[in-house]
């Protein structure tokens, strides 16, 4: 299945803020697309939604980290809703908690 076909992406926007919802694997080869998606926003707060993803890799979520530091660098905020306890659990064993805002589901 190409990649493009495990991560589906939907944004809406309101009030100069940005809700991008995921669906499906985030990895190293569908990370680059939410990354583009991700950079048309880059002047709004962002919601990320992870509750419809199904895997998150540790690409996914240096992606979430990078972005953080981008938005906030940009006067912005970037609040991630977690999602599955799977989801959940590598974003604290890889100490993510520690530095986005993390929301739950």
């Amino acid at each position: 299945m190409p990649a493009e076909e495990q991560l589906e992406i939907d944004v809406d926007h309101h009030d100069r803020t940005a809700l991008v919802r995921v669906r499906g694997e985030l990895d190293i080869a569908t990370a680059p697309r939410l990354e583009r998606v991700l950079d048309d926003v880059h002047d709004e707060d962002v919601v990320l939604d992870l509750r419809g993803l199904s895997y998150l890799d540790s690409c996914g979520v240096r992606l979430l980290l990078r972005r953080d530091e981008a938005v906030r660098r940009d006067g912005h905020r970037l609040t991630v809703v977690q999602g599955r306890t799977l989801i959940r659990r590598l974003l604290t064993i890889m100490q993510a908690d520690r530095h986005l805002d993390l929301r739950a589901a």
